[in-house]
């Protein structure tokens, strides 16, 4: 009999790739030819437990703000300046991650993966 548990290893840094959509397109194209990539580390403030790391909600929020932060993107699109976590499609693969309460290990979100976010404005 095992006397330790296995835990899963939290995940300290991701890569996500943004495009956008708008949300009255029923095709859904993007509208970037190449999406945007941003490297986003988690260090222990951004840990809601020390061994299970963070959640995707929290992701979800990091992306929408470094989204609200370019200068760029704001500058050609003013509703990126109230875009919210709730606009925001994020995928690992084609699977949709929807639980934002989830930690991002318990969601076969590693370190170094890439996902894929959708933003529609």
């Amino acid at each position: 009999m095992d006397v330790f548990a296995e835990t899963p290893t939290h995940c300290s840094h991701v890569y996500v790739s943004v495009n956008f959509i708008q949300s009255n397109d029923i095709l859904k194209r993007e509208l970037l030819s190449r999406p945007i990539v941003y490297y986003i580390e988690f260090g222990p403030d951004d840990y809601e437990d020390a061994d299970l790391g963070t959640t995707l909600g929290f992701l979800r929020g990091k992306v929408a703000a470094l989204l609200r932060e370019n200068e760029f993107l704001a500058k050609h699109n003013q509703k990126l300046n109230y875009l919210q976590g709730d606009r925001l499609d994020l995928f690992k693969k084609k699977r949709l991650l929807t639980q934002d309460r989830e930690f991002l290990c318990n969601m076969d979100v590693n370190t170094g993966d890439t996902l894929t976010c959708i933003a529609q404005i």
